[in-house]
């Protein structure tokens, strides 16, 4: 439970301005998990065990929020676990797409 701690804080973050958007504006949140074989970070193998890679995603208009995170099922490897807080904003323009600017913690 002490390993995914810093997950279950940042989700309960994020759900609690989705509870407190949701008074007042609507928006869209996302949920998720992925079971992946090993854990592989930006081309490197960082651990060869089965993990679990939990999200929840908020969004309204062109402001987003979420959380995301990498566990281990090795007790062995559990230094190789990761927790994401992100946010950005998206500016939508006609002629040239979409430009996003965010912040990943």
């Amino acid at each position: 439970m002490s390993r995914i701690k810093p997950f279950l804080q940042q989700t309960f973050f994020v759900l609690l301005i989705t509870g407190i958007f949701a008074q007042i504006i609507p928006q869209e949140v996302t949920v998720g998990a992925d079971v992946v074989s090993r854990y592989v970070w930006r081309g490197l193998i960082i651990n060869t065990t089965p993990n679990v890679q939990p999200s929840v995603a908020f969004s309204h208009g062109n402001f987003d929020a979420g959380v995301r995170g990498s566990y281990t099922f090795a007790e062995s490897q559990a230094l190789s676990e990761e927790n994401d807080l992100s946010f950005g904003y998206t500016i939508r323009t006609e002629n040239f797409g979409a430009f996003r600017s965010g912040l990943r913690l």
